[in-house]
């Protein structure tokens, strides 16, 4: 006896988009921040309270520091990466660089030490929060992903390479004189701060050169970055390294750049010979109208300051005896 079973068919609900987006953002967000903590707070903090300092010396400590900083940054980029799929969300990295750069900026605020201040940084950071579940801020983040300024991609890489490397180099020398003038200037040293070390007598150790911040509507400061004349500038260098490439791949000024260097492979370059030549024309040239507006000026103030004509009442030779004599006295 056949016995006829009747498929089940589960309907197939597709998630909100905008919500989905909002909460892988959130989630890369607080993976960022929680790197960026690790970095340039946890490991400089653990640093300290271990104090390799005393066993061996300072420079050791630091090269020690620096040796694990790095395969901790390789490893949170490549553990971001796995987490963030083959296939992420559209607008994911743009959305958690978003909530980052709002978290950040805002809270600096927040904790200038100012009560009027740190109310304006709430206001801010609420403000940002409201836009970021609105549907019109999903499309701007798509847009920007979909512009390519977060990924590595190119536009029409092997087009225009001599004005794009131009570019970049040129981006890339304005900011390193920036920088080079914080230094100079000693803008970004923000004085000693002490830190607790636990667990010994040795209560406080010296932090060189950190970035405070007070917590708001309090007196209680807490160390935002170690080490700052070296680490803002460093951070400087490496998102204006971005910003530039970013710059020559974004395809409104990618077009650009293509058509310029395209206009300039037409332009006919002169021959050594013919810029000697034509170099030797325009300043014989210059020279001999200098010559002739010279006399004509001469000739002028001859004819307009003589008696007979009487029209030009300044008399140069005059007004420059009573010049010497005013120097003199």
């Amino acid at each position: 006896m056949a016995v006829a079973e009747k498929s089940i068919t589960v309907p197939n609900v597709q998630r909100d988009q905008r919500q989905v987006l909002m909460i892988h953002s959130a989630l890369a967000a607080l993976y960022i921040l929680a790197g960026l903590w690790l970095v340039y707070l946890g490991l400089p903090t653990l640093w300290r309270i271990i104090d390799l300092a005393k066993i061996s010396n300072e420079f050791l400590a630091d090269s020690l520091l620096f040796l694990v900083t790095l395969p901790t940054v390789f490893g949170l980029f490549v553990l971001g990466r796995y987490l963030e799929g083959p296939n992420p969300v559209r607008g994911l990295r743009a959305g958690a660089f978003y909530l980052c750069f709002s978290v950040i900026v805002f809270g600096m605020i927040i904790c200038s030490g100012s009560e009027l201040w740190a109310v304006i940084g709430m206001v801010l950071l609420a403000a940002a929060a409201i836009f970021f579940f609105q549907p019109k801020c999903q499309a701007m983040l798509v847009r920007w992903e979909e512009n390519g300024w977060f990924h590595a991609a190119n536009f029409k890489g092997n087009q225009g390479l001599r004005v794009r490397r131009t570019t970049v180099i040129a981006l890339i020398i304005l900011v390193f004189c920036g920088v080079y003038t914080l230094i100079q200037h000693k803008s970004l040293n923000t004085g000693y701060w002490w830190l607790a070390k636990p667990g010994t007598e040795d209560v406080w150790q010296e932090a060189s050169n950190p970035v405070v911040l007070t917590l708001p509507f309090t007196t209680t400061q807490v160390v935002f970055m170690y080490q700052a004349p070296l680490n803002i500038p460093l951070l400087i260098l490496i998102v204006a390294g971005w910003i530039s490439w970013r710059l020559i791949n974004w395809p409104t000024f990618a077009d650009f750049l293509i058509a310029t260097e395209a206009e300039m492979n037409k332009v006919s370059w002169t021959t050594r010979k013919r810029l000697y030549q034509d170099t030797v024309v325009v300043l014989t040239t210059v020279i001999i109208m200098t010559v002739f507006l010279f006399l004509i000026d001469i000739l002028w103030i001859k004819i307009l300051t003589n008696p007979v004509v009487d029209v030009l009442k300044h008399d140069p030779q005059a007004a420059a005896r009573r010049n010497q004599t005013g120097a003199q006295w």
